[in-house]
């Protein structure tokens, strides 16, 4: 009733639909590797915070370069001591030039500033060198997992076939009264068993590939 089945309709699952194995194995180890390395967020986390670090030692190097500016005023003098002859007329006059500063005790400070930024990179550096390798391992043991998974999915297949034919044998002898009925029984239900075998390998295979995904930044 659940389904919205008839009590007398049949219902058939086949384990063949809808499930080809081909797509587990087009991409090899290196490839996860290297779109894990591209497409996972925890790495593009700490590349990201090399990226600051880098761009705080920048910054802190260019505070020790002098700044260089074009400036430009124009003043009005009463009374007029700026230049001489003295006079109590009022005078205006512009200045356009070059500016140049420096900070001299950036001299000391920014040695120490920069120092302690180098060892911020040098420590995002080290994280990042880290989470490669955790990245390397997850990667490593989800793909392992679902080649194990693959090999039972071609397994359970193969376990089908043999047990198909088996069937197949027992039924004509058991027609021609050369087996008993206990004998097909058994022989059919070892084959409904290796077809519930082979669609827990196929779940398990489908799974191991979700995670594989998961670990290497795609879902």
């Amino acid at each position: 009733m659940l389904m919205g089945r008839e009590g007398e309709a049949q219902f058939s699952i086949s384990y063949k639909d809808g499930f080809e194995t081909g797509a587990f194995k087009s991409s090899a180890y290196a490839d996860y590797i290297d779109i894990a390395l591209n497409q996972s967020p925890d790495y593009k986390i700490v590349n990201s915070d090399i990226k600051l670090t880098e761009m705080s030692i920048k910054q802190l190097k260019a505070t020790l370069l002098p700044k260089v500016s074009l400036y430009s005023n124009y003043n009005y003098n009463y009374p007029q001591i700026s230049f001489y002859p003295y006079s109590n007329d009022l005078w205006g006059f512009g200045q356009t030039g070059i500016k140049v500063q420096f900070s001299i005790d950036n001299l000391y400070k920014n040695k120490h500033a920069v120092a302690r930024a180098q060892v911020v990179n040098d420590e995002a550096k080290e994280n990042a060198r880290i989470k490669k390798d955790e990245i390397s391992i997850q990667v490593k043991e989800a793909y392992l997992q679902q080649q194990q998974s693959l090999e039972s999915v071609e397994t359970a297949q193969k376990d089908i076939i043999k047990t198909t034919e088996i069937v197949r044998v027992i039924r004509n002898s058991y027609l021609n009264q050369e087996s008993l009925l206990t004998d097909l029984l058994d022989a059919e239900n070892t084959l409904l068993g290796a077809k519930f075998n082979l669609t827990t390998a196929q779940t398990n295979l489908k799974l191991s590939h979700i995670r594989l995904l998961a670990i290497i930044g795609i879902l």
